[in-house]
């Protein structure tokens, strides 16, 4: 059985931040995005810090943070929280539950029972961890998971395993945390060529891969445009499993229907829907040629009985490609706008291109830092993390254009619904709030 779902988070409060600032944040129930904005000093990246730190039940970090209590309530009335207290040189921490209709819960620790944590240096010189909390063998350019790294090299380097030990140890964490820990993205480092590793081989036509390989092959940018590679061949496989599925019962569903009635206009609508569907899907790099063929003028009863079975399984067969493609027209629409002489487009292999106004491939490392930064954002948050998931975004603004921050919410509220995420983001910028003083919450430095 599945595990039931979290309700949405509503506040965030925060008690003796640096020792003296106190913060009690709503939380937008009505849009995907919650702004804070503040002077310098009163908190802004800690609070984004401490809010992921406390979801991920990140014990290590929230013992290290300068505050003395915080706590995040939830819609259904219940409310998880951490008090921290320092002892001489220990650090004192005592995570509570409180859940509708049970009993109080808590689960204390403390720094001198915390397991030691391996840090790179503990590791060879070609693992790497990345930003987001994974690790790289630059040899290869692989992305390897934490469970890996521990088992191959003998070293602790992931919170997770100890995440999932205090949640079979408090199960009742099980209602007030969610599955996947909110991803915390510093723009400052949303970089796209971390580091220089061998170029890999790449098949001669694919502008993507070989600017990937200037690039390097481990740029984060570089993973972000393989999910959307990836998505787009899984969706494929499922469309053609389906193809291949009603063109063998094809015969058998036509004699099935041999004496249906089918109307004509309705018929008419849904093909020529269709027709336009495949075609914005061509324009995703998700199908072959545009339909061409144009629906008859006029119709006999056995022709409408054999369009309607082609017309049923035409909609089964692009059934697994709309969702995929609603991110890819998301993706395009905000790339296109604001990218200057150049065009973001699929090819039929869905690798992603760029072409500039007399049709020259563009790699991706030719783009300006600030059009990386913009495809990096964007691409990570449509098809990198997982629906529903909390992303915490420090300072936005960094390496986007002025005429880009005035459209950065409006964009950020479509990708998050198209997602289902959930984001707070930290800024210093009126260009990027940009009038939405409905979803802004300021943060205050207490009076002297």
């Amino acid at each position: 059985m599945p595990p039931p779902a979290v309700p949405r988070y509503s506040n965030f409060t925060v008690t003796g931040l640096f020792g003296s600032i106190y913060h009690d944040i709503e939380l937008n129930q009505d849009s995907h995005v919650t702004i804070l904005t503040g002077p310098n000093g009163c908190g802004k990246t800690h609070v984004l810090k401490l809010y992921r730190a406390l979801l991920s039940l990140d014990i290590r970090s929230l013992m290290a943070s300068p505050y003395s209590s915080a706590a995040i309530t939830l819609s259904n009335g219940s409310k998880l929280s951490a008090d921290r207290a320092e002892a001489g040189e220990l650090v004192l921490l005592d995570l509570r539950g409180m859940i509708p209709g049970s009993e109080p819960h808590h689960a204390p620790f403390s720094s001198a029972d915390m397991p030691a944590e391996s840090t790179e240096d503990d590791l060879p010189r070609h693992i790497h961890q990345v930003q987001d909390g994974r690790w790289i063998d630059t040899h290869t350019g692989r992305f390897l998971s934490p469970a890996y790294i521990e088992q191959r090299y003998g070293v602790q380097v992931s919170s997770e395993h100890l995440r999932t030990k205090i949640v079979a140890a408090n199960p009742w964490l099980k209602l007030l945390v969610p599955e996947e820990a909110p991803i915390l993205i510093d723009t400052k480092r949303l970089d796209t060529s971390l580091y220089s590793i061998p170029t890999r081989t790449v098949e001669p036509g694919s502008n993507i891969r070989v600017g990937l390989a200037r690039a390097g092959a481990a740029g984060r940018i570089g993973e972000y445009i393989d999910q959307v590679r990836q998505q787009i061949t899984e969706a494929r496989r499922e469309s053609l499993i389906r193809s291949q599925e009603a063109d063998e019962k094809f015969a058998a569903t036509l004699l099935r229907r041999s004496r249906s009635t089918v109307k004509e206009e309705k018929l008419k609508a849904r093909y020529e829907r269709l027709t336009a569907m495949h075609a914005e899907l061509n324009q995703s790099g998700l199908t072959g040629k545009a339909v061409a063929v144009q629906f008859p003028p006029t119709t006999n009863p056995t022709e409408r009985r054999i369009l309607n079975v082609f017309i049923e399984d035409w909609e089964r067969k692009l059934a697994p490609l709309i969702p995929v493609n609603e991110k890819l027209k998301v993706l395009r629409r905000i790339i296109n706008e604001k990218f200057v002489r150049k065009t973001l487009a699929f090819d039929r292999r869905g690798y992603m291109q760029f072409l500039s106004v007399n049709d020259v491939a563009v790699s991706v490392d030719q783009l300006s830092s600030g059009e990386q930064h913009l495809l990096a954002l964007f691409t990570m948050l449509l098809f990198t993390a997982h629906p529903g998931s909390i992303v915490l975004i420090d300072e936005p603004e960094i390496s986007l254009h002025a005429a880009w921050k005035h459209a950065f919410i409006e964009d950020l509220e479509q990708v998050a619904g198209i997602s289902q995420l959930s984001v707070i983001i930290a800024t210093h910028s009126s260009a990027v709030i940009n009038g939405r003083w409905d979803i802004v919450r300021e943060l205050e430095l207490p009076e002297q």
